[in-house]
């Protein structure tokens, strides 16, 4: 079976010393879902397409925005002139976001990943700009763009300034445009910081001493914060998320070429007989009786 495509922006980026990169795309293909090493900021300007992403598919047309975090499979279908711009960004760049704009829904939406996004079965990190979001957007992809063909020294720090600007205004509009959740949250930025750093450690053997420094908070505050604010335990929350993310490369839509060892170390479990004990306890079946059933449903 093909294995899953990891596209390295590196690659991609046109210098090194850069930690932004534009990627026009007049013409995109259709394409397989694939994996990034970094956050991506799709803007359509023309033509449609399938966008799929994780099981979820949504028809994409111009002014559409989404935003792609690193480890999130996604791939293009059904293709017809569909004309992209890419923003590549380093996920070393992420906290000073998240310190910013965190107190913004539309950060959270379309930024931060948390156990809803999935639960909603609908991919919601996406939104529709108007027509002067979108002359603004256009200029500064342009300036950014300007910058990281430039062989000044402070252009990479230019860059990255019009890349934070970006961030800015896709998330206060999103902020605008993008619907609440229907049950108020307490705001907390170290716990808000905290869901997609989770997400984007899944694999790692956390401890709650993990989390609360990540968060820094002490591990007390943390338990009461993150109660406050997820309605569950950190280490209960790092488990539902790891379940979640082994249903996902369960399924047929998944990662079909891994094995079950390999799905068990990608969720943060190096024990086969550790992951199979916990998929049983969660879903009442192994992994293998649960890849099985997922297949002929």
């Amino acid at each position: 079976m093909k294995s899953v495509h990891v596209l390295q922006r590196e690659r991609i980026a046109s210098k090194p010393g850069f930690r932004v990169t534009v990627h026009r795309q007049p013409c995109q293909p259709p394409m397989h879902q694939h994996r990034h090493n970094f956050y991506e900021i799709i803007w359509v300007l023309g033509g449609t397409g399938v966008h799929v992403t994780d099981g979820f598919r949504h028809r994409m047309g111009p002014g559409d925005v989404m935003v792609i975090d690193p480890k999130r499979l996604h791939g293009y279908e059904d293709t017809e002139s569909l004309n992209l711009i890419n923003l590549l960004l380093d996920p070393s760049l992420f906290p000073a976001w998240q310190d910013a704009f965190s107190d913004l829904h539309g950060f959270q939406r379309l930024f931060v990943l948390s156990g809803d996004q999935w639960e909603q079965k609908e991919y919601l990190n996406r939104l529709r700009l108007t027509e002067q979001d979108a002359e603004d957007l256009s200029e500064w992809i342009n300036r950014m763009e300007a910058e990281t063909h430039s062989d000044a020294r402070e252009s990479a720090v230019l860059a990255e300034s019009w890349a934070f600007q970006i961030i800015g205004l896709l998330s206060r509009r999103g902020d605008r445009l993008l619907p609440r959740p229907s049950k108020p949250q307490a705001p907390s930025s170290g716990v808000n910081r905290l869901f997609s750093w989770i997400e984007l450690h899944l694999e790692e053997p956390l401890r709650v001493e993990d989390l609360a420094r990540e968060a820094g908070m002490s591990v007390r505050t943390l338990q009461r914060s993150f109660q406050q604010r997820a309605g569950s335990r950190p280490m209960d929350y790092l488990r539902e998320r790891r379940m979640a993310r082994a249903e996902r490369l369960l399924r047929p839509s998944g990662e079909p070429s891994l094995s079950i060892r390999e799905i068990g170390a990608r969720c943060g479990y190096t024990d086969p007989a550790h992951f199979a004990s916990a998929v049983k306890a969660h879903f009442g079946s192994t992994p293998r009786q649960l890849r099985e059933t997922l297949r002929s449903g």
